[in-house]
């Protein structure tokens, strides 16, 4: 499942993939659901949808994403 989709259910931004797939990234209501990763596009669009809502902390992990690509972590 997607990191950021993750992070949204988590804050009660989001009820289901279905809907972070229309509201947030703007795409189909299956898009979540048959994609590894979102592309850069519908990170794009997260991206405005965050901004309009003033949701600025997110927007600019969204932006890292989109810019730098998804976080990796450090082996132990």
């Amino acid at each position: 499942m997607n990191d950021l989709y993750s992070t949204f259910k988590k804050l009660g931004l989001t009820a289901s993939e279905r809907d972070f797939s229309r509201r947030w990234a703007g795409r189909s209501a299956s898009y979540l659901a048959t994609t590894k990763t979102l592309s850069d596009g519908a990170m794009i669009t997260v991206f405005r949808r965050l901004i309009e809502e003033r949701r600025w902390l997110l927007a600019l992990r969204v932006a890292r994403m989109v810019l730098f690509g998804p976080r990796r972590r450090s082996a132990p």
